[in-house]
């Protein structure tokens, strides 16, 4: 689990990203905030020592940066984003593993909300 592995250097990483997400959340600067996304959840990996995992992950990950991609531009509440990633912080530097899990499940799982609802409205873009 992630939370074993978070040390300060590790949470303060973090903690600029997170400030980043909300400076360009505020400027609508969604390309950079999708980067500061990518980064936020590369940090997990990278902690855990699964940055092949990762990379893997990113050659597959083609069709989600669309998705997201398409959530901006339909405005999606980055607010929302990132105040989440804010309490997976929070509850990592207080160690309590099952809410992280919890919250990282749902967050997570938005995606894929998101994309069959794309799916409904934008038939031709899946075919």
């Amino acid at each position: 689990m992630a939370c074993d592995y978070f040390d300060k250097d590790l949470m303060y990483r973090l903690e600029v990203n997170l400030a980043m997400q909300a400076m360009y959340t505020s400027q609508k600067n969604y390309d950079q905030l999708i980067n500061l996304d990518d980064e936020f959840h590369q940090i997990f990996f990278a902690a855990t020592g699964k940055m092949r995992t990762w990379g893997f992950l990113q050659n597959l990950n083609i069709h989600s940066k669309r998705m997201r991609l398409l959530q901006h531009s339909r405005g999606i509440n980055h607010q929302r984003i990132v105040t989440e990633h804010k309490e997976i912080c929070h509850l990592i530097s207080r160690d309590e593993k099952e809410q992280v899990m919890n919250l990282m499940e749902h967050h997570l799982q938005v995606l894929g909300v998101e994309q069959d609802n794309f799916k409904e409205m934008y038939p031709n873009y899946f075919v």
